[in-house]
């Protein structure tokens, strides 16, 4: 059922593996579908080292790291893309290409790339190459983000809490907490909610539940919201998500 190449794990779709995700509340394709989504006997892939939360939501059959309750409806999306909790994520969302270096004679490959050395040795010559890390770790992307249609997304930086993309936005620098971003490249709109407020969600962390179990409260007005939130947590009325586990592990055990 499953067979591996380095980091990467191969699955061929099957209806066990349907039940599998039915079962453990992992989606396939947003709203939160798991049957029909793909065809048995598709073959998908994904980094071992992947994880999941229950209530993830992936692309289709393309599998991101996520925390409980986002989805990402993107089939652009690379296999190391991953973000927390309650994050949406819109239709033509990518992260950017590889680097090139800037401070040597050209930005060209063949100042660094191993098939440019062996280009040239085909032609009788050997040149000199030099290291360079051409794609940078994923962007940190923190929990209950929405990123808009197409926007892209640069390696490297870090998305805060509660941070909001405009559609075909550019990000090149990091994102604040709460920070409502546009342009290309990005820039600060203005804030969702004033520093007090956004210092108040950091610290109740509200994320760290299940809707399921305050969905009786009022979201309309964050405070009151915090409130009754706050007097739950402090009463042990609400239990905590669980937290991700490795997608590979998981199938392995179910085998």
């Amino acid at each position: 059922m499953i067979k591996v190449e380095g980091n990467t794990a191969f699955v061929l779709w099957n209806r066990d593996l349907e039940d599998f995700f039915d079962k453990n509340n992992l989606y396939l394709g947003y709203p939160w579908k798991v049957k029909n989504v793909v065809k048995y006997g598709t073959e998908l892939s994904f980094n071992k080292d992947l994880t999941v939360e229950p209530h993830s939501c992936m692309a289709q059959g393309r599998f991101y790291s996520a925390g409980a309750f986002s989805y990402c409806r993107s089939k652009l999306i690379p296999s190391d893309f991953r973000v927390g909790r309650y994050c949406s994520i819109a239709p033509g969302v990518e992260l950017s290409d590889q680097d090139h270096p800037l401070d040597r004679l050209s930005t060209h490959s063949f100042t660094f790339k191993e098939h440019a050395k062996t280009l040239a040795r085909k032609h009788g010559k050997e040149v000199l190459i030099h290291g360079f890390k051409t794609l940078r770790e994923a962007p940190k992307i923190g929990n209950d983000v929405w990123i808009g249609k197409d926007a892209l997304i640069k390696r490297g930086i870090k998305v805060g809490n509660g941070a909001v993309i405009a559609q075909r936005s550019v990000v090149t620098k990091d994102v604040p907490d709460y920070a409502i971003v546009a342009g290309s490249p990005a820039k600060i709109i203005r804030f969702r909610f004033d520093e007090k407020l956004i210092s108040r969600l950091n610290e109740v962390k509200w994320w760290n539940y299940s809707y399921f179990d305050f969905a009786d409260i009022d979201v309309t007005n964050v405070e009151l919201f915090l409130d009754e939130l706050e007097n739950r947590i402090l009463k042990r009325d609400i239990p905590l998500l669980p937290y991700k586990e490795s997608l590979y592990e998981k199938i392995i055990s179910s085998l």
